[in-house]
């Protein structure tokens, strides 16, 4: 059984993929697999990872004909994976050469579910560290940023956890469902996985109506997930503000009126099942006062026209991938 498996969806990124394969081949920690699955990318991609699938037999290479998004194919990653641990690299980025070593002797030596570093601007060197300083405080704050982690296996088989086959917000589901699950979530600080910035990604682009609307079911997932939970309160608050002013925020880089008025009702609908309200509201005022006060008194008309002040640089603004990509994404 290999110690770790990593997972590795691919599509179009022929610019930055060999960089992100030497950067896994070349782990400290050998005893790994690693599982790149091809989204019928219609660049050089494919023809790169049978290049290094020559040369590395712990590749294993799944080529899919028709593109299915990154959920399914971290899904189907997932099924192939036989590693005690489970990791996931975007083919744009890549990890510090100890990345792995680091996270997994951690874990062993904590018996710990899943360990987490953290996300590097690949740029700028910049690190934040302030999300790992909410999990140690609760496990559960552990809700987006999973590519700096790995994840036993088991824990992800035995509950069936997966990606919602969604373009956008899988990811935060994916982390959070583990999370709640999880016994124990150790930290390394200096476990590194340096996040590229993309001009022409899906992450760094206007949304879509269609987009929007993954996004907000992805929310209303979350915020389900988070109300059937025992999740103490401030976790609760922490994690359901920090996603619906993320969704909220990018969707609204959509100019279109009509879209602003669906995102509006949507949200307002969302805010009628979050629990806790007047303390997500209260959490909300952090990012906008002017947000949050328009939300709790179901202010339509100031939530169609959008452009809220801030009351200060985004809270975790650089800790998801999207987000320090220089855009204010989810």
């Amino acid at each position: 059984m290999p110690k770790v498996s990593v997972i590795i969806p691919v599509y179009n990124t022929e610019k930055y993929l060999p960089k992100c394969l030497d950067s896994v081949c070349n782990q400290t920690l050998s005893d790994i697999e690693i599982i790149c699955i091809n989204d019928a990318s219609t660049d050089n991609s494919l023809a790169i990872l049978k290049e290094y699938a020559k040369k590395d037999n712990r590749i294993k290479l799944i080529n899919f004909k028709e593109n299915k998004g990154a959920a399914a194919a971290r899904n189907t990653g997932i099924d192939e994976a036989q590693g005690e641990y489970i990791g996931f690299v975007d083919s744009d980025d890549f990890v510090d050469l100890d990345f792995y070593e680091k996270l997994y002797r951690t874990a062993i030596d904590f018996n710990a579910d899943a360990a987490k570093g953290n996300y590097k601007n690949a740029q700028s060197g910049y690190i934040d560290l302030s999300l790992n300083e909410k999990i140690r405080e609760d496990k559960n704050n552990f809700a987006f940023a999973y590519c700096s982690a790995i994840f036993r296996k088991k824990i992800i088989s035995d509950n069936n956890i997966i990606f919602p086959l969604l373009r956008d917000m899988e990811d935060p589901v994916f982390t959070l469902q583990f999370s709640l699950l999880a016994n124990k979530i150790v930290i390394v600080d200096t476990a590194c996985i340096n996040i590229v910035k993309r001009e022409n990604s899906l992450t760094n682009s206007i949304p879509s109506l269609k987009q929007i609307t993954e996004k907000i079911q992805g929310l209303k997932k979350i915020i389900e997930i988070l109300n059937s939970s025992n999740i103490e309160s401030a976790s609760y608050v922490f994690i359901c503000s920090f996603w619906i002013w993320q969704v909220y925020i990018n969707s609204m880089m959509n100019k279109d009126c009509n879209v602003h008025k669906c995102v509006a009702n949507k949200i307002l609908e969302l805010a009628n099942i979050v629990k806790n309200n007047e303390f997500v509201y209260k959490e909300l005022s952090k990012y906008s006062k002017e947000f949050s006060l328009a939300l709790k008194n179901k202010n339509f008309e100031r939530l169609c026209r959008g452009e809220f002040n801030t009351q200060k640089e985004e809270i975790f603004s650089l800790l998801r991938k999207n987000i320090m990509r220089g855009v204010v994404n989810a």
